[in-house]
């Protein structure tokens, strides 16, 4: 297995090794399925280490190689002004490998991107692929079984740390407020996914086939969503709603209401009636 090199030390290659049931060859979708959860895994590792936030860091393609195994190399790249992605992506890759290594992971790593890295490491259970592994920062980050076992362990110690406070497993009816941060692939999956300005990082949202045409409208918005609520028994913060039919509405910041020393000078210039207190009261 391939170790980076000291001049590919901040780039990002993913492999994915074919299997022989498909001469070596890897299934699109396993691959594209692999490498959408590991850049979710990478933007909430990139969250973490900045204490919130919006995302900063994207990912160039700079190289790909069909050979067996398949590689694509990424290079970490700034969204933002000023910003340097190196620093969130070395702890990233480092928390990735804690975790495959049953090893506790920084505070700031909490035990919903834990599960993100379990299920990432998750075997195909098919034939869509042999092996999976990324190059890391010394030693390739092999996604085997070992590694899953590992991070379900991790995920389960921290789960009866935070069973101090108990949560129930159950669905209400109710509405959450947030920001519609993603609306691609409706067709596919006929979901988005709103970031709360509190609590939970994001909240994935199922919506019914006939409101597919109005999303687009509410695209990075504050918005409310109306419906069905689906919570765990592992977090105080919804995992996921179920939109009834018309159940969301852009939420409009209210005006603020002016005080009384907001209004001096408003009359300024205005013409002055002088009182005549003889005739006004008969003096």
């Amino acid at each position: 297995m391939s170790t980076p090199s000291a001049e590919k030390a901040n780039n990002f290659t993913v492999f994915l090794e074919g299997h022989e049931g498909h001469q070596g060859n890897v299934l699109g979708r396993a691959y594209v399925t692999k490498l959408s959860k590991l850049l979710t895994v990478m933007a909430k590792m990139e969250r973490a280490f900045l204490d919130g936030g919006n995302k900063k860091t994207d990912f160039e393609i700079i190289e790909a190689n069909k050979y067996n195994p398949t590689t694509i190399t990424f290079k970490p790249v700034p969204t933002a002004k000023n910003y340097n992605p190196i620093p969130a992506f070395d702890w990233g890759l480092k928390q990735i490998g804690m975790i495959g290594r049953g090893e506790r992971p920084d505070s700031k790593v909490k035990i919903g991107v834990v599960k993100d890295v379990a299920e990432l490491s998750k075997g195909s259970g098919d034939l869509s692929y042999k092996n999976f592994w990324i190059n890391g920062q010394t030693d390739p980050i092999q996604f085997d079984d070992r590694f899953h076992i590992n991070a379900l362990i991790v995920a389960d110690e921290m789960a009866k740390e935070e069973s101090k406070t108990v949560w129930f497993s159950g669905v209400s009816r109710g509405e959450v407020v947030g920001t519609l941060e993603k609306i691609d692939n409706l067709d596919a999956d006929q979901e988005f996914f709103i970031v709360p300005p509190v609590g939970a990082e994001r909240i994935r949202c199922k919506f019914p086939e006939s409101m597919k045409d109005e999303l687009g409208n509410f695209a990075f918005k504050m918005v409310k969503v109306h419906g069905d609520i689906h919570y765990s028994a592992t977090s105080p913060h919804p995992e996921m709603i179920v939109l009834l039919s018309g159940g969301i509405s852009e939420v409009v910041a209210r005006q603020k209401e002016k005080k009384l020393r907001d209004l001096r000078g408003i009359f300024k210039g205005a013409r002055r009636n002088h009182l005549n207190l003889e005739i006004e009261f008969g003096l």
